[in-house]
């Protein structure tokens, strides 16, 4: 059985100030980030990041709370202030991703459907670290939650289906003195207990040297050797990869069951990912491929962060990080 606590671990102050999607965390860097960089300058720690939001619990069931943290990176060690909300509505991915909706529009939509607005989260969320977020009310409650939007809301679509979990989007706003990030994730509220998700477990990484030898555990204050390359090897637990039945669509044949989907990103302060995302795939890819990437260490500096990222593909997430002293 899973634990609660597990979940919310977070990588240290050591290895850079951590706080704390759909499956996928989608992000917009207000002061420095442009579509035209490529996988690598994405994944290389070089400034101001937000490498994940997770929840506790990527889906809630009546009476169900999650907690909300982030994993971020600063190179500089700068003091990040954060700022967490809520939208029930589809953002667009404009600057800011901003909710179409404010608080005293959302409550006067609220009343005015015969909802107690004290029962749905305040849409700020809170300046700390950390935010939570607690089913609203009841099943119905939520259902006329998804129908007022529908109809109500400018990006609602009239093409959502009340039956099926209602998606709202979570947003975290960063700060490091004058650079700003955006980032947002989904969070499902479920119309049953049926059809909930866990986050993906990451148990402990390693470095493997290329030439053979020990593998050396991945924890603060490990020891690799400058310039050499290494095959970074990650372990999960065994139901990472759950399996569900998606649920069912109108004239179409009932779902069978599937098996979700694994993604792990690898990123590093110093040094070069030969992959910097690697993933599951069905009868290609396996697990065992999947949790491993080459990294060849850099020269002429004393020290290394690294992170791995894993997610699943309905919005688990986990993470491991490292900082990492290089020698002779």
């Amino acid at each position: 059985m899973r634990s609660q606590s597990r979940a919310v671990r977070r990588t240290r102050p050591s290895v850079g100030p951590p706080t704390a999607v759909a499956a996928t965390v989608v992000l917009l860097a207000l002061a420095s980030w442009s579509c035209s960089e490529d996988l690598a300058e994405v994944t290389a720690l070089d400034k101001l990041r937000i490498l994940g939001v997770r929840a506790t619990q990527p889906a809630l069931a009546e009476g169900e709370t999650a907690t909300l943290d982030a994993l971020v990176f600063d190179p500089q060690g700068r003091e990040v202030s954060y700022a967490w909300s809520w939208c029930p509505a589809r953002v667009e991915p404009t600057a800011g991703f901003p909710c179409p909706v404010t608080q005293q529009a959302f409550d006067g939509l609220l009343l005015g459907a015969g909802l107690d607005p004290s029962e749905f989260p305040p849409l700020a969320l809170g300046s700390e670290p950390t935010a939570t977020w607690a089913y609203p009310g009841s099943p119905a409650s939520v259902k006329r939650l998804c129908q007022l939007i529908s109809a109500d809301l400018p990006t609602g679509g009239a093409s959502r289906r009340c039956d099926e979990p209602l998606v709202v989007t979570i947003k975290l706003r960063v700060h490091a003195d004058d650079d700003e990030l955006v980032a947002i994730r989904s969070l499902s509220l479920l119309p049953t207990a049926e059809g909930q998700n866990h986050n993906p477990e990451l148990l402990a990484w390693s470095a493997r040297p290329a030439g053979g030898g020990e593998s050396v555990a991945l924890v603060d204050g490990a020891t690799l050797d400058r310039g050499a390359t290494y095959t970074l090897l990650a372990s999960t637990a065994d139901d990472s990869a759950e399996h569900y039945r998606p649920p069912p669509r109108a004239q179409a044949p009932p779902p069978s069951d599937v098996q979700e989907g694994l993604i792990l990103s690898w990123y590093s302060a110093g040094g070069a990912h030969a992959a910097s995302r690697t993933g599951t795939a069905e009868g290609e890819v396996s697990l065992e491929a999947a949790t491993q990437t080459v990294w060849t260490a850099p020269t002429g500096v004393d020290e290394a962060v690294l992170f791995v990222v894993l997610r699943d593909d309905r919005g688990g997430m986990d993470w491991l990080g490292a900082r990492v002293n290089l020698a002779p």
